[in-house]
């Protein structure tokens, strides 16, 4: 569940700008290119939120120590 609450909402947001940006600033790339760049940067996007917000468990830390 921690996946859907960091990691979609930043790729989704990377993904609007990256098709805002390949839009107006490079308009000659082909639409079907401007699509696979656009999903490729939410999707490494979304892995690397979904490792760097991941959460540690505390219950495996052993408090005797």
């Amino acid at each position: 569940m921690q996946f859907f609450k960091y990691s979609v909402p930043i790729a989704a947001i990377v993904a609007t700008i990256a098709w805002i940006m390949l839009d107006n600033n490079y308009s000659e790339v082909a639409w079907d290119t401007r699509v696979w760049i656009t999903f490729g940067a939410a999707a490494i996007s979304g892995i690397l939120a979904f490792f760097l917000f991941r959460k540690e468990k505390e219950e495996k830390i052993d408090k005797k120590k």
